[in-house]
C-alpha cells in the first residue's frame, strides 16, 4: 500500500520548527507505519516538520520566498497561496504514480484543499485527519472564537473563512479520523460527516518516556503548550501569583513558544515572578519528557475545544497530576481517569486553590496517583493505536468507501 500525505503545518509557518501536537502526532504515525512495510510519502511546506524526527519516508519539500517585511495577516495570506500552488505542482508531478490513499494530516484549510486536490487528480480516497471538537459550522461563529483570542479582525476574517471551506471539504473526504470520542461525537451531529468516522486516540511512546529515570523534583508544575491565549496560559500566570503568596519560593517550569510568549514573559515581570517562572522555549524529541518528571504536577486550563491534547496524555505518562478546566470536551475523555483535577472554566481562584492542595498531598498520595495514571495511558501506546490506523487505512484503499467496523 502507498499513501501521500500533506503537511502543512500552519504554525511552523509563522515559526519555523515550532510544531503543533497533532502534527507531531501524525509524523509519529507514519514513522511507524512505514517501518509496518507500508509506502509513505509526504508534502510539506519547507523546511519539512518531518526532518525534525529524522523520519525514513520520502519528503517532498514546497519553498516558498522569503519575505523581509515583518509577519503579518497579509504575509500570511501570500505565504499560504505559494504553498497551496507550490503543493499544487508537486501533485501534477505525481500524476502518474498511483496511491492508495491520500491523507490530510489535519483538518487545517492548507492540509484538506491539497489533500481534496491530489484526490480528484490522483484517483485515490481521502482521509481527514481531524483534531478539533466542532461547536458550530457558522461562519459567524468562527469568527468570533478566533477573535476572541486575540486575533485582529482581518487575520479573524481569514480563519474562519478557511476553517468553513475545511469543512465543506469534510463532506468529500471518505473517512476521518478522529483523535479522540470528543472529536468524533460533535462531528455525529452532522449527516454530511456520520458515516465517515473513526476514532484512533493520540499515541505516545509509554516505553521510552518510561525509561526515562529523573532523581528528584526541580519543578512545583510545569505547563507546555503552544503559548496561546487559548491554551490558558494567562490564567496559570495569574493563578501562580496567587499561589506564591503562599509558597514564596514555588517555581513552575513553561515549556513552548508562541504568539504569546512575549505577553507572558512581561507579565512575569510585571507581578515580580522572575524567580518562580522559567520559560525553556519550545523543546523538540524526549528533552521535554526531562522537564515534565522534574516536575510534581501538570497544569493545562485549555480554554480550546480540544479532543484529546497530547501534552495531557506525555505528562501522565511522566506521572504528573493534572488539573484542567471542566471544558466542553475534556471530561468526557479523561472522567474515568484518577489523578485528572478538573476546575471550573475560566475560574483562577479555584485553578490556584486547586494547584495548592496538589503541592500539599501526602507523597504516598502521589505515588497511588502516579500510578493510576501510568496504568490509564497504557491504551495510548503505539503498540495499540498504530495496528488500527494501518487496518482503517486498508480498509479505505480496497473499498474507495467507508466501510464502518
Amino acid at each position: 500500500m502507498r499513501i501521500l500525505v500533506i503537511i502543512a503545518n500552519p504554525v511552523g509557518r509563522r515559526r519555523p520548527g515550532m510544531l503543533g501536537g497533532n502534527e507531531i502526532n501524525v509524523i509519529e504515525v507514519l514513522e511507524r507505519i512505514y517501518k509496518h512495510g507500508i509506502s509513505v510519502e509526504t508534502i510539506e511546506l519547507s523546511p519539512a516538520a518531518s526532518l525534525s524526527f529524522e523520519v525514513n519516508y520520502k519528503i517532498h519539500q514546497v519553498t516558498i520566498p522569503l519575505f523581509k517585511l515583518r509577519a503579518g495577516v497579509l504575509i500570511d495570506i501570500i505565504k499560504f497561496l505559494f504553498w497551496i500552488v507550490g503543493s499544487f505542482k508537486v501533485i501534477l508531478n505525481l500524476r502518474w504514480r498511483k496511491y492508495d490513499v491520500i491523507v490530510a494530516a489535519t483538518a487545517n484549510i492548507s492540509d484538506t484543499l491539497p489533500a481534496l486536490v491530489a484526490s480528484k487528480i490522483l484517483g485515490s480516497p481521502m482521509v481527514v485527519n481531524h483534531q478539533a471538537v466542532l461547536t458550530t459550522i457558522s461562519l459567524s461563529d468562527f469568527y468570533e472564537n478566533i477573535r476572541a483570542d486575540n486575533a485582529n479582525v482581518l487575520d479573524s476574517l481569514i480563519r474562519s473563512i478557511g476553517l468553513k471551506l475545511s469543512f465543506n471539504i469534510l463532506k468529500r473526504a471518505n473517512a476521518i479520523i478522529c483523535n479522540s470520542e470528543s472529536v468524533a461525537a460533535s462531528l455525529r451531529n452532522n449527516y454530511s460527516y456520520r458515516n465517515k468516522l473513526f476514532v484512533v486516540n493520540m499515541g505516545i511512546d509509554v516505553e521510552r518516556i518510561n525509561s526515562i529515570s529523573i532523581p528528584e523534583k526541580e519543578y512545583d508544575a510545569a505547563f507546555m503548550a503552544r503559548i496561546e491565549r487559548s491554551k490558558g496560559i494567562l490564567d496559570v500566570l495569574y493563578a501562580w501569583h496567587t499561589l506564591i503568596k503562599q509558597y514564596r519560593n514555588a517555581k513552575i517550569i513553561i515549556i513552548g513558544d508562541g504568539s504569546y510568549l512575549n505577553k507572558a514573559k512581561s507579565i512575569v515581570k510585571e507581578l515580580g515572578m522572575e524567580r518562580n517562572v522559567v520559560f525553556t522555549g519550545f523543546i523538540k524529541g524526549y528533552e521535554k519528557y526531562v522537564y515534565l518528571k522534574k516536575s510534581k504536577i501538570f497544569i493545562y486550563p485549555t480554554l480550546a475545544t480540544e479532543g484529546c491534547p497530547r501534552v495531557i496524555l506525555e505528562a501522565m505518562c511522566c506521572g504528573l497530576p493534572i488539573i484542567t478546566y471542566d471544558n466542553p470536551t475534556l471530561p468526557r475523555t479523561l472522567k474515568s481517569c484518577k489523578g485528572v483535577i478538573f476546575v471550573p472554566m475560566g475560574n483562577v481562584g479555584a485553578l490556584s486553590d486547586a494547584i495548592s492542595r496538589l503541592l500539599i498531598t501526602e507523597n504516598v498520595k502521589f505515588i497511588e496517583i502516579e500510578r493510576s495514571l501510568k496504568s490509564y495511558v497504557k491504551q495510548y501506546s503505539w503498540e495499540i493505536i498504530v495496528p488500527y490506523y494501518i487496518e482503517i487505512l486498508k480498509r479505505i484503499a480496497q473499498n474507495k468507501r467507508v466501510i464502518n467496523f
